[in-house]
């Protein structure tokens, strides 16, 4: 993990009130859909699909925070770290945006960190691949 993670990583774990959005699906249909998990947030959140007509470009803007994913066995999981005092989600849009993506067959969890605790120190404790997004990147990049 980079030194810019860890440390908005951190932040974010000492705020209990953070946003959390679980993802799980196939990493064959997933693929089949997308290069890897950055290409997939990249279409989440700058994408031109429309529910409402509201694109997620527009939906998703002022998201910021960190992700992380593990592939294990036949399940792709993917945590997505927000701010929700920034950027409050209508967890039922979410979920709608996240299934249009990636198929009828992925479960979507939506809640804090509390609830979330248990999965996110998983996938911490193993080598996964992680961003920091939004604003929390533009901020750590412009104090190096």
């Amino acid at each position: 993990m980079s030194l810019t993670f860890e440390k908005k990583l951190n932040e974010i774990l000492d705020y209990e009130n953070f946003g959390v959005i679980q993802i799980k699906t196939s990493p064959i249909v997933f693929r089949k859909r997308f290069v890897g998990v950055s290409s997939f947030f990249k279409s989440l959140k700058n994408g031109l699909y429309s529910i409402n007509k509201v694109p997620n470009r527009v939906y998703f803007r002022g998201l910021s925070g960190v992700y992380m994913s593990l592939e294990m066995d036949s399940k792709l999981e993917i945590i997505i770290l927000y701010d929700h005092l920034k950027t409050p989600l209508n967890s039922l849009q979410v979920k709608t945006r996240i299934v249009k993506l990636l198929g009828l067959g992925t479960e979507v969890g939506i809640g804090f960190l509390g609830d979330f605790r248990d999965q996110i120190d998983h996938l911490l404790g193993v080598k996964t691949e992680s961003r920091v997004f939004g604003d929390y990147y533009l901020e750590s990049n412009s104090k190096v």
